[in-house]
């Protein structure tokens, strides 16, 4: 399984691919992640890969069957998007585009920086969406998800673990 998480430095990209990846490895999966910047307010994406077997490949991933923006900016061309995969945007506002239909894309918003405000009363999307992305990625149960966030957050862990509760609930 492979996932691809966008946005900016300083969005909680990098964060986001350690919590995905511990939450992998709780379950039982290899996991891997893979980051291309740490510059704040620079285009940032992590790259997760899932796997029973060992994982060979490096780097990034082309073809990834979940694709997370945190900002709606910085969102990847559909033409790069795999066909049948799921775009889950962080976005008060429908996703609307007959480019992804015709990709057979399955697209859904959450409003994650609204969330995460309200959670944990700061504007990082992270965890979120990462709630988002286990109502449509079933292979990971919350659980291991609240697992993650405990090991890889110092604080506000109780107020991360609501606002991944909120993401699931509240994408559509």
């Amino acid at each position: 399984m492979r996932f691809q998480i966008h946005g900016y430095g300083g969005q909680g990209v990098k964060t986001a691919a350690r919590i995905l990846s511990r939450s992998g490895v709780v379950y039982g999966f290899n996991a891997q992640w893979f980051i291309t910047s740490f510059e704040e307010a620079e285009p940032t994406v992590a790259y997760v890969r899932f796997a029973k077997e060992k994982i060979l490949e490096k780097g990034p991933t082309a073809d990834s069957d979940f694709t997370l923006v945190f900002h709606r900016d910085d969102m990847p061309q559909i033409k790069d998007l795999k066909d049948g995969s799921v775009l889950i945007l962080n976005s008060q506002e429908k996703l609307v585009n007959p480019k992804l239909k015709k990709k057979k894309i399955k697209a859904y918003t959450v409003d994650a920086t609204g969330i995460a405000l309200s959670a944990t009363g700061k504007s990082y999307p992270n965890t979120v969406m990462l709630g988002a992305l286990l109502k449509y990625f079933t292979k990971i149960p919350m659980k291991n998800l609240k697992s993650a966030i405990e090991s890889e957050l110092k604080e506000k862990q109780k107020e991360n673990i609501l606002a991944a509760e909120e993401g699931y609930k509240q994408v559509r």
